[in-house]
Parts: structure tokens; sequence; C-alpha cells
């Protein structure tokens, strides 16, 4: 029999299915990195070399009224975290089932908005929010301040806008070059925005900042190579490796809230977890009461013993304490 069974045995196979399954090793170079442009440290500009996405066709995805909550999980390790609910649209595939519960979920949310309780500030835990996400290689990244940060240089990355800002100040950039160059306005975008992984002619300059009302401001600028300045070398070449880490960057920007076992973006775990979030916050579960310490009327002293004469017997008044614990929803900070 064991003859048999090492005949039927398949080495090369074997081999084969160890390198698929191996884990993959980290590297920044096989990654591709998200950077927040919420946070003041990042806000600035940011020169790029713009990737177009397979999936999205374009080189930045909008997302408009993102649903956000801040609750409990245990799909992270610490326990807690931002939920994201995208337009329903961006749910490929996803079952009769699936759409009853993320109809549930989004019909929660909007009820814990309209209470007003949970808004968000610095202390809350909802908020709605459009989104901007652009996909390129960092060439450079200068803060507000015009220093330089260097964390991200040279590295494929997703770059997260909060605001739709930065698309408007693309459509108005281009709508300026049209003026400029009528017809020789679709040559000269080419030049920047290309699938090529070579041959590159030029960049994208996004500002970002928030502004001093409410809002963020933003501007958008193309910077060409001429004979004066060369902004990015045309005979560099970029891997397809690299270019193919622009493909979906939906499933980058949601991050842990991704269904990696099945390849969605709905992720049914995820949202049975928010629909409990939310559930809690709109009707927490009352906490039971302790029971009041009933009064000791004789001190220390046990009314079934004879006190002994040397000893104090004066009687000491016990204290009724009664906590009541309430049961409203408590921001997990």
């Amino acid at each position: 029999m064991a003859e048999d069974f090492n005949e039927d045995f398949n080495v090369d196979e074997f081999i084969a299915g160890l390198q698929r399954d191996k884990s993959k090793e980290y590297s920044p170079d096989n990654v591709l990195v998200k950077v927040m442009m919420n946070q003041r440290d990042h806000q600035g500009t940011v020169t790029i070399v713009p990737f177009i996405s397979k999936n999205v066709g374009n080189i930045y995805s909008k997302l408009e009224g993102v649903k956000e909550w801040y609750g409990y999980t245990s799909l992270l390790d610490s326990g807690e975290g931002w939920f994201k609910i995208l337009p329903l649209k961006f749910y490929k595939d996803i079952t009769p089932t699936q759409i009853e519960l993320y109809n549930e979920v989004v019909s929660l949310f909007d009820a814990c908005n309209e209470t007003g309780k949970f808004g968000y500030n610095e202390a809350g835990v909802l908020r709605v929010r459009n989104y901007s996400l652009f996909t390129g290689v960092c060439l450079k990244h200068t803060n507000t301040e015009g220093k330089s940060i260097e964390d991200n240089i040279n590295k494929a990355c997703l770059f997260i806008f909060p605001s739709n800002a930065p698309i408007d100040a693309l459509q108005t950039c281009i709508s300026s070059k049209a003026e400029l160059l009528g017809p020789k306005t679709t040559e000269f975008i080419r030049r920047i925005i290309t699938p090529s992984l070579t041959n590159r002619g030029g960049v994208v300059q996004i500002s970002f900042k928030k502004s001093s009302s409410p809002g963020y401001d933003s501007s958008v600028n193309f910077e060409t190579n001429t004979e004066f300045n060369t902004v990015i070398d045309p005979t560099k070449e970029f891997s397809k490796e690299l270019a193919s880490l622009f493909d979906d960057p939906i499933k980058t920007f949601l991050g842990w809230m991704y269904d990696y076992d099945n390849k969605k973006y709905f992720n049914e775990t995820y949202f049975v977890e928010l629909r409990d979030n939310l559930r809690d916050a709109l009707n927490p579960t009352p906490q039971p009461q302790e029971e009041p310490k009933e009064e000791n009327k004789n001190g220390n002293i046990d009314p079934m013993t004879t006190p002994i004469p040397s000893v104090d017997a004066t009687a000491a008044q016990g204290t009724q304490e009664t906590q009541t614990k309430s049961g409203g929803y408590k921001p997990p900070f």
C-alpha cells in the first residue's frame, strides 16, 4: 500500500503548491501604501507619476456619501475601528440576503444620525464623508511649511483625500490647459496620464490643506519635461508588478473591511458587527442595578452573641450605598 501511495504522490505539484501557499514577504515594493491626507502632517503638496487603475479605468476614484461609524469589531486586534459603508453600487455580486443586511445597516445608521447624539466632533462616533482616491508613484512630498516628507518617496501610493476638492481642482486645471492649448490638449495630457511603463513626459502636483473655513482647499498642476527642467526621467521604466498594485484601489481603501476569503468588497461578518453596534447605540441594554445594602442597626455586634464587657460595643452606623450604572452607549475611545 505504501508503494502505491508514493507512486500517486505528485512531487512537482507538491512543490508548486508550496510555492503558491507560502507567505508573501513584506516589502515596500510589493504593497500599495495608503497615504491619509486628512492627517495634518501629510497635508501640503504631493508630486506623483499617475497610474491608471485597471478596475477603475482612471487615475482617481470618487466616493461620495461614505457613512462611517466608530465601533467594536472582532476583525481588528485593537477591537475597534472606523466602519465605512460605501454606496450600494460599489458592492458587486451580493446576494438578496446581503442587500437586505446592507439596507438594514443603512437604516440604522440614518436613525442614529437623526438623533443628533453621535455626530462627529472630538468625541463623536458618526460622520459622513466624501473621498478622492488618487493612484501614483510619489516623487516628492512637502508639508504646508515646505518641509520634505521622505516616508513614501518612489513608492506606489494610494492618496486618500477626505474631500472631492482634488477632483474639482483637476477639472479646473484641465479646463485651463484646454483654453491655452486647444486641440493639442489631448496630446498634452497623454504625456502625463498614460498606461505606458516608460517614456513618461510629466507629473501631477496636488496641493491639499485644511481650509480656514469648513472643508479643504486644493489645487492641481501638470508639470512636463522641458529643455530647462526634467521632472521625470523619460528612460525610467516601471515594472508590470508595480503597475498591478494600482489595479484595485477600493480594496486597499477598505483594508480590514474587505472580505479577503471571498474576494469581495461586501464583508458579511463586518456588516453584521456594524449592525449590532448601531442597534446597541439606539437601544442600549439596561445594566442591572446593584442591590442596596441592608442597614446594620447593630453595627459590628453580632446580635446572636453576648458582648464582651471589655470591648467597646458602641454600634457603628452602616452606610447604605446604591449605585446605578447607565445603559447609554459609550464610544470606544
